[in-house]
């Protein structure tokens, strides 16, 4: 009998664990918010910081006001949402992004930006970058 009522408890809990995974897993939406996110802070923090021989430093200034304008934040949003591959397994979702750094800031010559791969985990409404490689061009 208590061997019955310790299976129950178990399913129950297996139950609702799986309901809550389930409800929580984020949104490819969600997942376009986080990762570009990621990418203005990283086009901050990586690219507005090179030096360019020609104009020096006026372009780090004018680069991270650009960086965050709205506008520049809605355009990396919707490549994120286009350029990402979302797979499904209801409790959680795996996500791969293609990225060409040349398609967030096109004033800067090709051949200077690199292209990366992530891929991330999705589970209980968070995200773990868990792979970010540079791709070959």
């Amino acid at each position: 009998m208590a061997l019955n009522k310790a299976l129950v408890g178990f399913g129950a809990l297996l139950v609702g664990t799986a309901g809550v995974l389930g409800v929580t897993n984020p949104s490819p939406e969600q997942y376009a918010d986080f990762a570009g996110q990621k990418a203005v802070n990283y086009l901050e923090t990586e690219v507005c910081t090179t030096s360019l021989p020609i104009v020096g430093n006026s372009f780090q200034d004018e680069c991270i006001k650009t960086v965050q304008s709205p506008d520049t934040v809605a355009k990396v949003r919707s490549l994120m949402l286009k350029n990402t591959e979302r797979q499904n397994y209801i409790l959680f979702s795996i996500y791969t992004t293609d990225l060409n750094i040349q398609d967030l800031v096109p004033f800067l010559p090709g051949n200077l930006l690199p292209q990366y791969q992530a891929e991330s985990l999705g589970i209980l409404t968070f995200f773990h970058t868990f792979t970010t490689k540079k791709a070959e061009p």
